[in-house]
Order: C-alpha cells, then structure tokens, then sequence
C-alpha cells in the first residue's frame, strides 16, 4: 500500500512523508530519510544512538531504493544559518551528526572522501578511515 503524501510542508520546501520518516525535499525532488541510519522515527523526532562508519561502510547502507547521496545532494541541505548548532533544517532533519558522509570520492587522493560538516556549515574531504553518519535518499542524481 502506497502513503499518501502528507500535506505538511516545512520552510515552503519540505513536504513530510510516510508517517513523518521521509521528507520530500520540493526544490529538489529528492526523497531524504528523516533520520541518519541507526536512529528511528518515533513519530515526533529521531531517536537512538549516532551510528558513525567509515567512508567504505557508509557505502554499504544503501538498499531498497536507497542510497548514499552525492556531496552536491547532501550539501543542498545545508542551512545558511545555525540553529541548535547545526546548519540544518532541525525540525526536519533533529538530532543530525556533526559530519555525514557522501557518497563521493575525493579524486586528487584516493585515501579522501567528501563528506558535510552541518556544525560548521560546509563540505569537506577526509580520510575514508574517519567516521561519519550516514543519512540515506533516493530519487535524483
């Protein structure tokens, strides 16, 4: 059975889905997991512990039409101001990691990967050894 859509819509941009687990980002026509894996909606925010992996098993998070976004995917959720410490979306996106991986490479080094900082507003590469959340899409790229 397929959920409706629900009529809520966040920042004239975020439409909720599926009981509040998926947001429908409008601009962009991607279709975000609410919550980073290892944490669960339960209806009002995500809760649960950080899950953080390596650039390699962030990779292995994907499955059932989901996947590791792309950094520019990822970084369209980026906030141009901070609230509760993060640049992002905290009532759509709450209790987000600090650092979440993409699913792109970093071509100059192949030890590095990109990921975004939502505690400091920006992308960056790192080492693919470095932890991470993993926040999931699908749709798009």
């Amino acid at each position: 059975m397929v959920t409706p859509p629900s009529t809520e819509i966040i920042n004239n941009r975020y439409q909720i889905l599926t009981n509040g687990a998926e947001v429908k980002d409008l601009q962009t026509n991607l279709i975000w997991q609410r919550c980073e894996v290892g944490k669960t909606w339960n209806g009002n925010t995500c809760i649960g512990t950080d899950k953080n992996f390596t650039f390699d098993d962030a990779q292995k998070q994907s499955g059932n039409g989901w996947r590791v976004p792309t950094i520019d995917e990822l970084k369209t959720l980026l906030t141009k101001e901070k609230v509760n410490y993060k640049f992002i979306h905290p009532k759509v996106f709450p209790n987000t990691n600090s650092h979440v991986w993409s699913g792109s490479p970093y071509a100059n080094y192949t030890s590095h990967a990109w990921g975004v900082y939502f505690s400091l507003g920006g992308s960056s590469n790192g080492y693919r050894f470095s932890s991470g959340g993993v926040r999931l899409v699908r749709g798009g790229q």
